[in-house]
């Protein structure tokens, strides 16, 4: 029983690590370019797309103070 499920898990960890690196080759395949020096507005955008997302998550889970299932 437990050789079935170690033969199991092996065969789901083989098979989701060449489907991981089956799909991850065309990527690490690329030429990588750098970035020039004046160039610091990406951080900018990061910085306020995860302003934006923890803005989102706070407003998603306030409580409406309407329900009254409890």
């Amino acid at each position: 029983m437990i050789r079935a499920i170690i033969g199991r898990m092996a065969a789901t960890i083989t098979v989701s690590a060449f489907l991981v690196l089956w799909q991850a080759a065309p990527a690490l395949a690329q030429h990588t370019v750098s970035a020039p020096r004046g160039e610091s507005k990406a951080l900018f955008e990061w910085v306020l797309a995860a302003l934006f997302t923890g803005v989102c998550v706070a407003i998603a889970f306030m409580n409406p103070k309407r329900s009254h299932l409890s």
